[in-house]
């Protein structure tokens, strides 16, 4: 899955969630197609999709407990559907591909304690509503800062409202709510999302895995507020206030500064790059962090790690490939390596915008590898 994924990823969660929640208060079986197509949908968007089969397993188990039986059967056929075209997906690819999901899959690199400091940073960035974006300028960093407190006033209004309203949240579950919905499915789904990081070795944990866990949140608690009249109101105007400072800041302001800098524009970007690495040519492997050297060198083997440790294992299978030039412009992680590698320094690099304080272009020694 791509970016490009996440809108309809997003999107076709919340035509099913809806969908269920129309069929459970009308039991009219017409809204199970737009729950299986949903279903489907979902799943085609990201493998991550599996989960909404895994919510409507909760919702049929919840109808059981209820001794509503004719709903728990239409749910089940839905399921049913959804998991065989799924299954029937996945053996496709492995008779394409030799892998069920088209790639191969290797255990996560990370120690336990690295999975949950960066799940832990990912959901404390998730609490900015506002906008994401640091800022270099003292404005920016204000703009940010202040995101984080306007967030904390829609956490003020709620517990708000369940002061004022006395509400029975398990009979709200259990009558199966539009709020409680929305909200068992993002929790089923950072359920999942966070066991199959912790086993696999994935992109980090950033807004692309959490932020569907954060949409389906926030329509809970959108869903829940205007259901409570003492508080809609002012909620609704406070939600409104949210949604257009994050639009005139994430829709204006910082692409406007992004996009110009100091008189630097993006073309003058690709042309920094194409000049600092020069010295790459088709074939070769490129270990950095840098996106864009891709867009302009796209016959270069370019990959991109997530963790010193995931750093170290591309370099160890690069320099196995007999042949090939392997360079890297990760200067702070070449430097912990110390003794353990030798690398020659590019002259003529001076790629402004790297992440590392090294910065360095080194073609890599793979003959005095030693990094077991």
């Amino acid at each position: 899955a791509s970016t490009l994924s996440e809108l309809p990823f997003i999107v076709f969660i919340i035509i099913g969630t809806v969908s269920c929640f129309k069929y459970l208060m009308t039991e009219t079986r017409y809204w199970l197609i737009p729950i299986i197509l949903s279903g489907i949908s979902v799943f085609l968007s990201r493998y991550i999709g599996l989960y909404f089969v895994i919510w409507l397993g909760a919702l049929m188990i919840g109808r059981i407990v209820r001794a509503d039986l004719r709903t728990a059967l239409h749910i089940f056929i839905s399921i049913s559907i959804i998991f065989l075209f799924c299954v029937a997906y996945l053996f496709v690819n492995q008779s394409l591909t030799g892998h069920m999901t088209g790639q191969t899959r290797v255990p996560a690199l990370e120690s336990h304690a690295e999975l949950a400091i960066a799940l832990v940073k990912a959901l404390a960035l998730e609490a900015n509503l506002i906008t994401r974006h640091r800022g270099v300028s003292a404005v920016g960093q204000l703009a940010y800062i202040f995101g984080f407190l306007l967030s904390a006033g829609v956490g003020a209004l709620l517990v708000l409202a369940l002061r004022k309203d006395k509400i029975d949240v398990r009979k709200d579950f259990v009558d199966a709510r539009l709020w409680t919905l929305f909200l068992s499915s993002g929790i089923v789904y950072l359920v999942c999302i966070v066991i199959l990081r912790w086993f696999y070795e994935l992109t980090p944990f950033d807004s692309r895995y959490l932020f569907p866990f954060t949409a389906l949140v926030l329509l809970s608690v959108v869903s829940y507020m205007d259901e409570r009249p003492k508080v809609r109101r002012t909620f609704r105007a406070y939600w409104i206030c949210i949604m257009m400072l994050s639009l005139l800041l994430n829709a204006v302001a910082y692409p406007i500064q992004s996009f110009r800098v100091g008189n630097y524009t993006v073309l003058d970007h690709f042309r920094t790059i194409r000049e600092s690495y020069d010295v790459l040519r088709s074939g070769d492997v490129l270990i950095s962090t840098n996106d864009f050297v891709q867009l302009v060198y796209p016959n270069v083997y370019w990959q991109r790690p997530y963790s010193r440790a995931q750093f170290v294992q591309m370099l160890d299978s690069s320099c196995a490939k007999d042949g090939r030039r392997v360079f890297s412009d990760m200067g702070d992680d070449l430097a912990e390596l110390g003794e353990k590698i030798k690398y020659r320094q590019v002259e003529g690099y001076r790629y402004v915008f790297s992440r590392s304080k090294e910065r360095v272009l080194a073609q890599i020694d793979c003959q005095s590898l030693h990094l077991k």
